[in-house]
């Protein structure tokens, strides 16, 4: 069975973020529909068009040992799993590990604590490149998971999370045991916005997850200048729903390519 990150049915996640100007004051529930996954589910997706990747989130109790896998149901894909931690850790990922030829697999990994955690589906070409541009074939894949245990009060699970509205601006840093931080968008609004990630201490990267799931942006250079600074513009949110931000470097999944620092996030109105 699958739920969705709703209010009244809510994954909360346990992220303690260095932002300026955010305190624990702000923990609130989020109107996320990212799919949640229970123990023994097998589930089927897509990858199509410019969604060239998924996010699937799951409750966990420090222990588990949580086996994951990711396995093409035809010959278009190439799966890449990648687990999240709580507090933006990348924990473990896997290629081609899995029973099928290409099937990706992280098997008996164990929780380190109790709370929620997020995978990412993906093609092992789109792990965080991808051009404005990108169209891929479609391709579907089945994905399960085996081995966590739904932990006491799992639906009210502290969510310390950094909205970010039109003109805020943020700073904070990543650190290599925290290199992903996670900001909430508010939807249902019809005005395009712009969003901006900027570091003089790594390559950032903005991923944006919607509906589902569905990975609706990322990009790594800003299109509209020569550096390395990450920027989505003129995003239109029109889901009555909020859309989960993964704010990183570019070399999240590389730890020894991994580079950590300090960042300013800000969202303006587009224009």
């Amino acid at each position: 069975m699958i739920q969705f990150l709703r209010v009244g049915n809510i994954l909360l996640i346990i992220v303690v973020l260095s932002l300026i100007g955010l305190s624990t004051g702000n923990a609130q529930p989020a109107n996320l529909s990212i799919p949640i996954l229970n123990n023994g589910d097998t589930v089927t997706g897509q990858l199509s068009g410019t969604v060239t990747a998924r996010l699937y989130a799951f409750n966990g109790s420090a222990g588990d040992t949580v086996s994951i896998e990711m396995t093409p149901t035809d010959d278009v894909i190439d799966p890449f799993l990648i687990l999240f931690g709580p507090r933006g850790e990348v924990l473990a990922q896997d290629d081609d590990s899995g029973e099928v030829d290409t099937a990706a697999l992280i098997d008996g990994f164990v929780l380190p604590v109790t709370g929620a955690y997020f995978i990412l589906a993906t093609d092992f070409t789109y792990v965080p490149i991808v051009d404005d541009d990108t169209q891929i074939d479609t391709g579907t894949y089945e994905l399960s998971i085996d081995g966590i245990t739904q932990p006491a009060g799992a639906d009210a699970l502290l969510f310390f999370k950094a909205d970010l509205a039109p003109g805020d601006e943020l700073t904070g840093n990543i650190t290599e045991e925290e290199p992903v931080f996670y900001f909430v968008l508010k939807g249902g609004n019809t005005q395009p916005v712009d969003l901006t990630f900027a570091s003089e201490d790594f390559d950032p990267l903005l991923q944006i997850f919607g509906a589902n799931g569905d990975r609706i942006a990322v990009n790594d250079d800003d299109p509209q200048s020569n550096a390395l600074d990450s920027a989505v513009y003129n995003l239109t949110l029109p889901a009555a729903e909020d859309y989960l931000v993964f704010a990183t470097d570019i070399d999240f999944n590389d730890q020894e390519s991994f580079s950590s620092g300090a960042f300013t996030i800000a969202l303006r109105q587009a224009g």
